[in-house]
């Protein structure tokens, strides 16, 4: 408005300089002002813009705070989500586990109920066996005290048996005044024997018999008493005894008071025997043998004398006892015996003895020893060391020897 005042005052006074200039003074003073106005206002803006900056840049930064508060929020409501899913899993897995075990252990305490129930059960049976047991028990223990005492009795009465037969078979003060220079081994299996040896001196002729009776222990013993008892019949009624005649006749007794007629159902019981008839007077011996020989050592040279092959009883071919006659040399030593010792089972292997090593024995005892006593002792250390502690004695053994 005032410039435009300006302008016609110049325009008026034709004064186009001076109008000018005041119009340019009064311009640039007005551009000063409005100049001034725009700086402060410039300013204010700046001062504005800047606190609005400053303002902007704390709700930036409060922004930025409250953005990562909020991150760090949700990633520990991830993490606790995750944790609660990892807890939930796991719950729910130890819940599973647990409901798992749960009815396993519930099972478990099924089983065990059905377990005790059975246990119960046996246990009750148990106890009724127990109960059965015992009274078994008390019933065996009554009839082991009663086996005990009957044994008892068949022990005493055995061992009578003993006594009897040791009375009836020849003594050794009789056998040493007979027979100088001898030996008598005789070893029964059991208490009584079914072997026996038997003596009688007729005169200028002395009978000498190892025996072997049908079984051992008290069958055999009893047969032993019936062949002693034949013995003593037959060999006192004669003047002149025979080997084999001696043999015929015990064979006919044995077979008359044994009821043995030949049937094949009856008990062929009988015996085997080696029986020596020693004439003194003319130093001769003479052998019969039932199955049993006799051995001669003469010059260390061993010669057998075979027996017949019946034994004193019931055979089936029978065959006529044959007498051997040996005319008596200074030194003969003379060897009668049962089988027990040939059939001991013995050494590593478990073998029979056999007559093989017998017959080689008694030629190593014989040159090693002219004593009967030691000869005896040899064949016992021989026959318990084969035998040991494995092998039981199987049967009566009975080995005589004798010289002339």
């Amino acid at each position: 408005m005032h410039i435009t005042i300006l302008y016609i005052l110049v325009f008026i006074t034709g004064g186009a300089s001076i109008a000018f200039l005041i119009l340019w003074i009064i311009s640039r003073g007005q551009n000063k002002k409005r100049i001034g106005e725009l700086k402060d206002r410039l300013s204010t803006i700046k001062m504005n813009h800047k606190q609005e900056t400053e303002a902007l840049r704390a709700d930036i930064r409060r922004h930025a705070y409250i953005i990562e508060e909020y991150k760090q929020k949700i990633a520990a409501i991830n993490t606790g989500a995750q944790a609660t899913q990892n807890s939930e899993k796991e719950n729910n897995a130890s819940s599973y586990q647990e409901s798992t075990e749960a009815q396993a252990i519930s099972k478990e305490r099924e089983n065990l109920k059905a377990e005790k129930e059975q246990f119960k059960l046996k246990n009750k049976k148990l106890w009724e066996q127990s109960i059965a047991i015992h009274k078994e028990k008390e019933r065996i223990d009554t009839l082991r005290k009663d086996v005990e005492a009957r044994h008892q009795e068949v022990q005493e009465s055995i061992k009578y048996a003993k006594r009897i037969q040791q009375a009836i078979i020849p003594d050794n003060k009789f056998l040493e005044k007979i027979l100088p220079e001898h030996f008598i081994l005789w070893q029964p299996r059991d208490i009584v024997s079914g072997d026996f040896y038997w003596a009688k001196q007729m005169g200028q002729y002395l009978v000498i018999v190892a025996a072997d009776c049908t079984g051992h222990g008290v069958p055999g013993a009893f047969m032993s008493m019936l062949g002693i008892a034949f013995l003593n019949e037959i060999v006192s009624e004669s003047d002149e005894p025979k080997s084999s005649e001696i043999l015929e006749e015990l064979r006919k007794l044995v077979k008359s008071s044994l009821k043995q007629t030949g049937n094949r159902d009856e008990p062929k019981d009988g015996m085997d025997m080696a029986l020596c008839v020693l004439d003194k007077t003319n130093q001769k011996l003479y052998f019969s043998g039932a199955k049993n020989p006799l051995y001669i050592i003469r010059n260390n040279e061993l010669t057998e004398i075979k027996p017949t092959p019946n034994p004193i009883g019931i055979h089936l071919k029978e065959k006529p006892f044959q007498q051997n006659e040996i005319q008596l040399q200074t030194g003969d030593t003379f060897y009668m015996f049962t089988d027990g010792y040939i059939d001991q089972f013995g050494g590593e292997k478990g073998h029979k003895f056999m007559s093989k090593n017998f017959k080689k024995l008694l030629k190593q005892i014989n040159e090693s020893t002219s004593s009967m006593s030691r000869q005896k002792e040899h064949l016992k250390e021989t026959f318990d060391t084969w035998k040991g502690e494995k092998y039981k004695q199987l049967d009566d053994v009975l080995v005589m020897g004798f010289k002339v």
